[in-house]
């Protein structure tokens, strides 16, 4: 196939990911870019390439006059809305949405204001929402919007059939690609990152407490932009820490432990902090999901759950003492008991699973 198919949809991955590329007759295209405000329009210029395969798009700018913006074009069946920026069609994790002619959203996505109350096919989430079963559908809630869907997909966990927990790291894994952060020469400390400071009594005001607290016994490495939260007399390494996952990666490398507790503590509600802690070799001091085990090789952890700073403390000492430093060091995301292999192969079960019973039922579009 040499060019798009007229009146095929496809999504084009510019830039930071989601735009959308709608193709007419005699080549003309409607792109909507996430770097551009999120709005539509029209263009005939540029080079498009076979479809899978990316290419060049032209890009007028006001003040360089054209610009060449790096794209790929992904055929879907799907149709996605309201998904968050950076939101990748060929995520392996993902990929297996585009071949089923469904509506897909996210309750927390910045690409398209989406009505409350629509009901969809898919909903995708990586943060805690509340989700209650209502027959065949599930509601779902996060902030001030709602919605109604047929199945969902991520965390929290859902005790229903409607639902597959997939804890929101291996988002950020198959992401990841073939690229690791170098492991530098590791210094004895603890990274600390944190742009949710929480209200009182939160976790994550928690996770604020036991930075501060640590940094009497450990060097506590920060953004320089954290430093007037801690005590004058506190053993802080500072560093310009730009707001880039590479970036992230790149500092959390450094250093034998990362803090990683979550913003909130509920059951299924798994983010990608103590994955970041693991891809980069550092030992997770984690609170946060009571069955993160289940995710992730206990030996290959601290869970600080119901531990004050003394008994932290206690159990840093003990992992650089019996090689759990060591051992994080060298398997990295191997300690996470389910490969993102396996659980893209879940993905691609349950929505194909999904699409049957869905046709049993006399609904043959899912």
């Amino acid at each position: 196939m040499d060019g798009p198919e007229v009146g095929q949809s496809y999504l084009a991955v510019w830039g930071t990911g989601g735009s959308r590329a709608d193709f007419g007759r005699n080549g003309r295209f409607r792109l909507r870019l996430n770097g551009n405000g999120g709005s539509w329009e029209e263009r005939e210029d540029g080079m498009l390439l076979r479809p899978d395969a990316g290419g060049e798009l032209l890009l007028p700018r006001e003040d360089q006059g054209y610009g060449v913006a790096e794209f790929a074009l992904v055929r879907t069946r799907a149709e996605f809305a309201g998904l968050w920026s950076d939101f990748d069609p060929r995520n392996p994790l993902y990929r297996p949405l585009t071949r089923y002619p469904w509506r897909i959203t996210s309750p927390y996505g910045t690409m398209d204001s989406i009505p409350n109350g629509e009901a969809w096919d898919l909903v995708i989430s990586g943060e805690n929402a509340a989700v209650t079963v209502e027959g065949d559908w599930l509601r779902w809630e996060f902030g001030d919007r709602w919605g109604y869907a047929r199945r969902y997909l991520g965390t929290p966990k859902v005790d229903s059939a409607l639902a597959l927990h997939v804890p929101h790291f291996y988002d950020y894994w198959g992401r990841l690609g073939d690229w690791r952060p170098e492991r530098r020469k590791a210094e004895s400390g603890i990274s600390f990152l944190a742009s949710n400071l929480g209200g009182p009594g939160s976790l994550a005001a928690r996770r604020l407490e036991v930075a501060r607290r640590l940094s009497r016994w450990f060097p506590v490495a920060i953004p320089s932009r954290l430093a007037e939260l801690f005590p004058k007399d506190a053993k802080l390494i500072r560093a310009e820490v730009l707001r880039t996952p590479r970036a992230k990666y790149e500092f959390v490398s450094g250093f034998s432990f990362h803090l990683c507790y979550e913003n909130s503590r509920a059951d299924g509600y798994l983010t990608e902090k103590p994955f970041d802690a693991l891809v980069c070799g550092a030992v997770p001091l984690y609170a946060g999901d009571p069955s993160v085990a289940d995710w992730i090789d206990a030996a290959g952890m601290i869970d600080c759950h119901g531990l004050d700073a003394e008994e932290i403390a206690d159990r840093i000492r003990t992992a650089e003492r019996d090689g759990t430093v060591e051992r994080v060091r060298a398997e990295r995301e191997g300690l996470v008991r389910v490969s993102l292999e396996e659980m893209a192969r879940r993905v691609e079960a349950f929505c194909a699973g999904s699409s049957a019973a869905a046709a049993k039922k006399g609904h043959p579009a899912w």
